[in-house]
């Protein structure tokens, strides 16, 4: 016969080991797969952003980690890149996307 309290601690038991379960699967899989190719060397990466997805650079500015961030856009689609620049000539995807659109640059307290 199972007492209140050692009930309790038999589900607490069984639900710590399920959810552990999906955990250690994660943790077995990897990075993402964006992550795991999302970094070349510069001349790759932007060839295929030029190529796959007719992306130009609209922008880049310098980081204050000292590397060069980049915007990639191609205006008929939407789609847009932001890529990260390194002084060793490695590259990698920081963040992509859809929607993109571009605003009329305005003075602050200008109405938007």
């Amino acid at each position: 016969m199972v007492r209140g309290n050692d009930h309790q601690s038999l589900n607490w038991q069984r639900m710590t080991r399920l959810l552990a379960l999906p955990a250690l699967l994660i943790a077995l899989h990897g990075p993402p797969v964006a992550a795991q190719v999302g970094c070349g060397s510069y001349k790759d990466m932007t060839d295929r952003l030029g190529t796959k997805y007719s992306e130009s650079r609209i922008g880049h500015g310098m980081t204050s980690a000292e590397y060069i961030a980049e915007i990639w856009v191609n205006p008929k689609t939407g789609t847009w890149t932001i890529l990260e620049v390194y002084p060793d000539g490695k590259s990698c995807l920081v963040a992509v996307g859809n929607n993109w659109e571009i605003f009329e640059p305005t003075t602050p307290g200008d109405d938007a």
